[in-house]
C-alpha cells in the first residue's frame, strides 16, 4: 500500500516532534481508551481545534452533556502539527467562480463566515488567556515569482468585482 505521507504520521503512538508538542505543558487529564459502553448528548469525534471547540461551546453555551473521542491524544493530528495560521482561504475555489456556481449572495455569505471564524478565534484565545501571538489585522499576498504577478493582479480584480476587497 502506498501513502502520501511517511507511515510515522499514520502512528498514533509516536511522538509528533512538533512545537506545540514540544512546548505545551502535560495534558491535565488522563485520556485513556474508551473500553467500554458510554453513553452521552453528543458525541464529537475529533479532538483537535475545530471537535475541542465544538464540545466546549456545546458544554458552556447550551449545557450539554458531551464526549470528545479521538483515535490518538488531544492535538496529536493536524492541529498538532498545525503553524498557527488563522486566515481566509483554504477553498479550491476562486471568489469569482463561487460567485458564477452559487450566487454572489452565497460567495458573500462563505467569505463572511470566513472571517467570523477568524473573529472567533482571536475571542476564545481573549477570553480563555491562550498566549497567541495574533498580529496583523489583514492578509498579504505576494509572488514568489515574476510571472504570479499577473495571477495576483487577476485575483485582486476579481475581489473587486464580487465585493470583497474591503472597498
Amino acid at each position: 500500500m502506498s501513502s502520501l505521507f511517511h507511515p510515522s504520521i499514520y502512528d498514533r503512538n509516536a511522538a509528533i516532534g512538533s512545537y506545540w508538542e514540544a512546548s505545551a505543558p502535560p495534558l491535565a487529564r488522563d485520556t485513556p481508551p474508551l473500553r467500554e459502553s458510554a453513553s452521552c448528548e453528543v458525541a464529537v469525534i475529533g479532538a483537535g481545534f475545530t471537535g475541542l471547540t465544538a464540545a466546549l461551546t456545546l458544554v458552556e453555551q447550551h449545557g450539554m452533556d458531551v464526549a470528545v473521542v479521538d483515535a490518538g491524544t488531544p492535538g496529536w493530528g493536524a492541529s498538532g502539527r498545525n503553524g498557527g495560521f488563522c486566515c481566509l482561504g483554504g477553498a479550491k475555489l476562486g471568489y469569482g467562480v463561487m460567485a458564477e456556481r452559487f450566487g454572489l449572495e452565497e460567495t458573500r455569505r462563505f467569505f463572511a463566515t470566513q472571517m467570523e471564524a477568524i473573529d472567533l478565534v482571536q475571542e476564545t484565545c481573549a477570553r480563555r488567556g491562550i498566549d497567541a501571538e495574533i498580529t496583523g489585522g489583514g492578509e498579504i499576498l505576494l509572488a514568489h515569482k515574476a510571472s504570479r504577478s499577473a495571477a495576483l493582479k487577476a485575483d485582486r480584480e476579481e475581489l473587486k468585482r464580487v465585493g470583497l476587497d474591503g472597498t
